[in-house]
Parts: structure tokens; sequence; C-alpha cells
């Protein structure tokens, strides 16, 4: 929690100097721009980040490190392929579609470089969190990445260079490729440690070999189902913003969703927490010590969650007013979007127990059905409401997606505790 917690401040100073670098036509270009490359770039990893923490998380000892090696590499030999046509597909899109967002050929460039270095990132992160670094993965995804983000934008603004879309952008790929350089340092360095004298690892690798490759890729396909919803919960409302209402109030729009996300802080953490502890108690059968994870998930990121919500709204009107005074409008969106990682925040254990215990199919669907309702109400209330809409939208969506989490997580570990209970 410190090591996520740390970067969160970091997080808003960077937005701050990047909306008061841009203003707030500059501020939505920049956000559907990399919204749009973090899109593409999620759906190149192709659900890979959760098979790689879960295929982990279960081998222990030296087996754990023969299990790095060969998923590390099967991780980035398909990633790299999927990159390659998503890439392409943007620029296409880019070049010939009329509903693309407006942009150069430098600023297109620019978000094509974000997508393989953002996809090098969370498979580090995913490798760490599964070897049970969850700190060092947090300080990756977090500390790293946005204080790389801040320092650049820091001295973008020293200098002068303002309005200046293109090296914002490339501000984002060094902050990527940097957080990923640090973390594969970190991989390597606990793999030389942990790795015990003589261990030969030949007959582990042709064992996991034979069958590896087909159970990752139908794995790494459902999970794949689930993250492309959240990825297009997560990046394409900016994208509906700019379509529906403009430029401007993409602007408005990000500045409270992004600083909203700061309410989903715990639970990215408490997320990366569980998922390696969930994991391997589903392969010891141990049903206590799953009752208490998800006792102890609950618990504590509730409460956490509802001190920074409760923070958030008290302070929203000073917070918006560090952006510049065009941003006044994206206080009462803020509020709403903190309401609902509120709710969210209770189905996190319950998303994961499904996620790490072979649910992702069912965990795909109840993530499309928040897709679906939160793009259906969106239109029609940013059409009526502007920014305002958008965040009653998928404010409303994340309540009934957790309440579904919390419904079905309950229902399938009533079923499956006869068998964790052996």
């Amino acid at each position: 929690m410190i090591a996520r917690g740390g970067g969160a401040p970091l997080a808003v100073l960077a937005n701050i100097v990047i909306a008061r670098l841009l203003g707030t036509n500059g501020y939505g270009q920049y956000m559907t721009l990399l919204s749009a490359g973090l899109l593409v770039g999620g759906i190149s990893t192709f659900g890979t980040g959760p098979v790689c923490t879960r295929e982990i998380a279960i081998q222990r000892g030296a087996a754990q490190q023969t299990a790095i090696g060969m998923i590390a590499r099967w991780a980035l030999r398909f990633t790299s392929i999927i990159s390659i046509l998503t890439v392409s597909v943007l620029l296409i899109w880019f070049a010939f579609c009329p509903a693309a967002p407006e942009s150069t050929w430098p600023q297109r460039i620019a978000v094509v470089w974000i997508v393989p270095t953002s996809v090098w990132a969370i498979l580090v992160v995913s490798i760490l969190i599964g070897m049970g670094r969850v700190a060092k993965s947090q300080m990756i995804q977090n500390v790293w990445k946005n204080g790389i983000v801040l320092v650049g934008a820091t001295i973008l603004m020293f200098v002068g260079i303002r309005n200046n879309v293109v090296a914002l952008l490339f501000v984002q790929v060094m902050a990527f490729a940097g957080a990923a350089a640090v973390g594969l340092w970190w991989i390597r360095r606990a793999r030389s440690t942990d790795v015990p004298q003589g261990f030969q690892s030949r007959d582990f690798s042709l064992e996991l070999g034979a069958t590896a490759l087909r159970t990752w890729r139908f794995s790494a396909g459902l999970f794949f189902a689930g993250t492309l919803a959240t990825l297009l919960l997560d990046k394409v409302d900016v994208l509906i913003v700019d379509a529906v209402g403009g430029q401007t109030m993409a602007g408005i729009f990000a500045a409270a969703a992004r600083l909203g996300q700061l309410a989903g802080v715990s639970g990215l953490v408490w997320t990366a927490w569980l998922q390696p502890r969930m994991a391997y108690q589903q392969r010891q059968r141990s049903g206590g010590s799953l009752r208490r994870l998800l006792r102890m998930g609950v618990i504590g990121n509730v409460s956490i969650t509802t001190i920074i919500v409760v923070l958030g709204w008290l302070f929203a009107d000073q917070i918006m007013a560090l952006l510049g005074s065009g941003f006044g409008a994206a206080v009462a969106p803020f509020r709403w979007l903190l309401a609902g990682y509120l709710v969210w925040s209770i189905s996190i254990p319950f998303y994961v127990f499904l996620s790490m215990s072979g649910k992702e199919a069912l965990v795909a669907r109840i993530f499309w059905i928040q897709v679906v309702v939160t793009v259906t109400l969106s239109i029609p209330l940013i059409t009526h409401f502007g920014a305002l809409g958008g965040a009653w939208a998928w404010s409303g969506g994340m309540t009934l997606a957790g309440v579904l989490f919390i419904v079905f997580g309950f229902r399938w570990y009533a079923r499956k505790r006869p068998y964790l209970e052996v």
C-alpha cells in the first residue's frame, strides 16, 4: 500500500503540470491520444499478464525459477506478434477513419511507441506479482512510471515548451520503457539469488513444455475477453466524450476520470497482493486460508477506499483548482466517479477469487455486461449532461459489476467449498 500510495501524489502532480502546460483543449487531445495508445497496448497483451501471474504463483522454489523463464519468453513472443498487428490497425485508423481523433504524424508515431513499451511494463509487473514481489511491482507501476512522467513534464515546463502534445506523449513512452527496464533488473536479481546451487531444470521444462502452450493460450484468450472489457471501460471513456462532446469536454471529463482513479488505488493494491496468495491456496485446497484472505481483502480495501473517497469529496474543489481555472466543471463528475469506486471496492476480493480459480469466462461475462450497460447509458447521458452524464454512466456500470462479482463470488465459493476442505 505504501508503494502504491507513494505513486498517487506523483500521478496527481504530473496531471496538474500536464494540464497547465496544455490547457483544457490540449489536455483533451493529449488524453484522447494517450487513451488510444494504452487501449491498443492493453489489447496487445492479450490476457498474458494474469496467466503469467497465476502460473508463476502456483510454483515454489526452483520450479518457479524455471516457470519464470519459460512463460516470460512465451509471453514476449506472443505479445510481439499481436503488437505488430494492432499497431498496423491503429495507423490505418488514424490515417483513414473519419472518427479518428485529430492528430499529426509525429503525434501518431509517439502513440505507436506507447504500445510496445506499455506491454513490456505490464508483463514485468505481472511476473513480479507472481513471484510474490508485490511491493516492487507497485513501485514500477506507480512510483517509477509516474515519477518519470512528472520529471519529464516539469522539465518541459521549465524550458518553456507548452502546448506540445508530441513531447508529452514521448515522455509517457520513456516512462513505460524506464519502468520496464527497472522491473527486468529486479526480476533478474531475484532469480539469481533464489535458484538453489546445482538445480537442474531439464525434467521440469520438458514436463511443463508438453502442455503449457495450449493451456496458456486458452487461458490468455479467456483473460483477454475480460481484459478487453476493462480496457474499454478504462480508456474508451475519454474517446466517447471526445466524439460526443468535443475536445474541451473530453479534457474536463479526463481530469475527473483520471484523478477519480485514485480511489481505485487500494483495490489495485489488494488485487496484486491477493492474486498470488489465492492462486497458491487454491492449489493447496486450503478453504480456511481462502476465507481469511477474502475477509482481509474486504475489510482492508473498503476501509482504505472509504477514507480516500471522503477526502476526495471534501476537497474536490481544491483538487480541481490545482489544474487551472478551466477545470471547475470537473468537480461534480469527479465526486460521482468516487462514489462508484466505493461500491467497486467491496467486490475486489471476489473478483480476484473468481479470476484465480479458473472462472475467467465468468469474469469476462460480468465485465462485458458492465461495458454494454455503461456505453449504452453514456451516449444519451453525455449528450444531455456532458461530463457529468459520463460520470453517472461509468459510476453506475461499476456499481452493477461490483454487485455481480459479490453474488457470483459467494455462489462459486459455496460450490467449491467441499473441494477446498479436502
